[in-house]
């Protein structure tokens, strides 16, 4: 055993100080290119509430959820979820004035698990579409206890 160092190879790349900086500077510009070019190019929201009636129709079994597109034009791209856990896409386009009634069995959780609506209260259902714009609206509706929209 010797204590010699090792040879250096004269053909390993080595990184100067002006590399370094290059190398730090492109990094750190790297998260605000991607963030400008998914704020160009993902769709643009729209900032003002969705137009909707939501209302819970207790009086069949099992209840429905009844969504009236009050809009002035038609929607695509239409979900709904109750309470904040529990989902459903509803993938034909909801014309203006039509109303769509969903049982609340067909509200998944994204495990899987459905809604049982005689152990779940609804007390929150949120109402998101997309536009003829293309711009996606949001309404957020709570519901009290008992208390039929």
């Amino acid at each position: 055993m010797t204590n010699e160092a090792a040879p250096s190879r004269p053909d390993s790349p080595r990184l100067t100080s002006r590399g370094l900086t290059m190398l730090l500077a492109g990094l750190a510009t790297l998260p605000v290119l991607i963030v400008g070019i998914l704020y160009f190019t993902l769709p643009a929201t729209s900032s003002e509430p969705l137009p909707v009636d939501v209302k819970i129709n207790r009086a069949v079994d099992p209840p429905e959820v009844v969504i009236t597109n009050r809009d002035d034009d038609d929607w695509s791209n239409v979900s709904v979820s109750l309470n904040g856990a529990f989902y459903h896409y509803y993938k034909h386009p909801l014309p203006q004035g039509q109303e769509l009634a969903l049982p609340a069995i067909a509200f998944l959780r994204r495990s899987g698990l459905p809604f049982d609506p005689a152990a779940v209260e609804i007390t929150d259902v949120n109402v998101a579409a997309r536009r003829v714009s293309g711009h996606r609206a949001t309404r957020d509706i709570e519901i009290n206890a008992g208390q039929d929209r």
